[in-house]
This record gives C-alpha cells, sequence and structure tokens, in this order.
C-alpha cells in the first residue's frame, strides 16, 4: 500500500530484460552476461548500456539493494541469501544488518575476491548495502522460495523503517552463515558421461565421502567413476542435469562461518 511507504522503493521486475523475455541468461541480442559487466558502457550495446545506467543512475539512489534470482537452468540452490563481504567496515555492518533482517534460512558469504563486474561490486562502489539471493532454479518456482523471498524484503524494509515495524520480525529466524572458502568447495565431474547422484541439497557430508557416480555412454560395460566430496560441510548448490563432461561441477559444499569473524 502506497500510503504506508515512508520513504522510496524502486522496483525492476526485470534488470535485463532481454534475457529474460527469452529465458535465458544471457540475451541472443549481444550475449552478455549482465552480472559479470559492472559498470557498463554508456556507449555499448543494450546489456552494456543498461548496466551503466543501473549503476550510475539507479544504485546511488538508494540506502539498500535486494537482487532476487535463481540458480538457472544448470543449478538447483538451497534458498539463500548472498552478501559480498567487501567495503568499509561501516558498509559491510550494514550489510550484515540487512542481510540479517532478511534472514533467509541460509547466507552464503561472498569473500571480495569475487567479479568486481557483478552488481554486488557495483553496490560496494556506491557504498550501497546489498543482499542478493539464490531462490531455488531449474527454472522453477517454489512456494518455500517465495516466502523466503517475499518475507525478506519485507523484513528489510521494515529493518530501514520505510515500512511500519511489525514485532513479529523480533523473533525471525538467525540465518547460517557459510561460504566457499577455496576451489575445494566444488565437486567436479573427473570423466563425462551421466551423473548418479548419491546425495541431496542440505546434506551434511564429508572429505572423501562418495557423492556419486558417473556411467559412460561410449562403454556402458565398464564400471561407473566414483565422484568424491573435497572436504566436510553442507550441500548447497546440486547440478540439475545427468549429462556431464570432464570438469564440470556436480555440487558445492557450504562451510560454516562465524557470525563474528565477518566484521
Amino acid at each position: 500500500d502506497p500510503d504506508k511507504v515512508d520513504g522510496r522503493i524502486i522496483i525492476m521486475p526485470a534488470l535485463n530484460y532481454l534475457a529474460v523475455r527469452e529465458d535465458q541468461r544471457v540475451s541472443d541480442v549481444d550475449g552478455v552476461n549482465m552480472n559479470r559487466i559492472f559498470p557498463g558502457d554508456p556507449d555499448g550495446g543494450p546489456t552494456l548500456a543498461a548496466a551503466h545506467f543501473v549503476e550510475t543512475e539507479i544504485v546511488p539512489l538508494c540506502d539498500v539493494a535486494m537482487d532476487l534470482h535463481s540458480g538457472g537452468v544448470t543449478s538447483r540452490y538451497l534458498p539463500c541469501a548472498y552478501v559480498r563481504s567487501g567495503g568499509s567496515k561501516d558498509l559491510l555492518a550494514r550489510k550484515l544488518a540487512a542481510t540479517e533482517a532478511f534472514a533467509a534460512p541460509l547466507t552464503v558469504v561472498v569473500f571480495s575476491t569475487a567479479s568486481t563486474g557483478s552488481l554486488s561490486a557495483a553496490c560496494d562502489r556506491n557504498n550501497v548495502a546489498m543482499v542478493a539471493t539464490e531462490l531455488g532454479g531449474a527454472n522453477t518456482v517454489t512456494k518455500k522460495a517465495l516466502q523466503i523471498g517475499t518475507e525478506g524484503v519485507f523484513r528489510v524494509l521494515r529493518h530501514l523503517e520505510i515500512l511500519a515495524p511489525d514485532r513479529a520480525d523480533e523473533k525471525r529466524r538467525q540465518t547460517r552463515f557459510v561460504s566457499y572458502p577455496d576451489s575445494t568447495c566444488m565437486t567436479m565431474a573427473p570423466a563425462s558421461g551421466l551423473f548418479e547422484p548419491y546425495c541431496r541439497l542440505g546434506d551434511m557430508v564429508s572429505a572423501g565421502q562418495p557423492a556419486g557416480c558417473i556411467h559412460s555412454l561410449e562403454a556402458p560395460e565398464l564400471d561407473p567413476v566414483e565422484v568424491n566430496f573435497n572436504r566436510d560441510g553442507m550441500i548447497v548448490v546440486a547440478r540439475i542435469r545427468a549429462p556431464v563432461k570432464r570438469g564440470d561441477f556436480v555440487f558445492n559444499v557450504g562451510v560454516d562461518v562465524d557470525r563474528n569473524e565477518l566484521t
């Protein structure tokens, strides 16, 4: 209800409209991934020009940005928030406060070595706190993911005092922080074929534990190739498609992070 809004809310239903219209990560018009090319280029193609407009005209108007998307067609995520750990101490504190207000069951912390071409990095450059999400994947929508996203947005708006407070927010769940500290968090296919998973999203796994096996298409009489996890943690991302090539990811494992270690 606009009459209950104290402030300004800018809503962009499809940041890269051309790609969304084509049901793809990138548009066939220019083949550019918007979340890798900020700050863009006002004299570039459609995606570069749109990214430049967002970073220079929209982001500076904001106190907090929320990027709501999902794992696309190759990945399925545990519905979670993402927060980039870079920026000044004050900015990081504001990001963590917004993330805790969003209160997704899980929050993945991305450290400052992440892409400088992302919208998160664009917000860092403008001293704007940002909460991103991965609300599922596989080109699907679930009731749970919608609930996490919707309730999270409204909690952040109340946190910013754009909407009136709700005492129920005091009882919100605490988000669980995890990260991908290094490449061992990715479980990769050592061979090509059809991947048979042994585990599911949310499972707690151990280093050396079998993650699944790969069946050869060219030589089905051969024994399957076993795939093992590289480290302990929780499965946050799972591959959707069974066909794999050597080097494809099949699972991402998140490692718990102490909230106090982030500030």
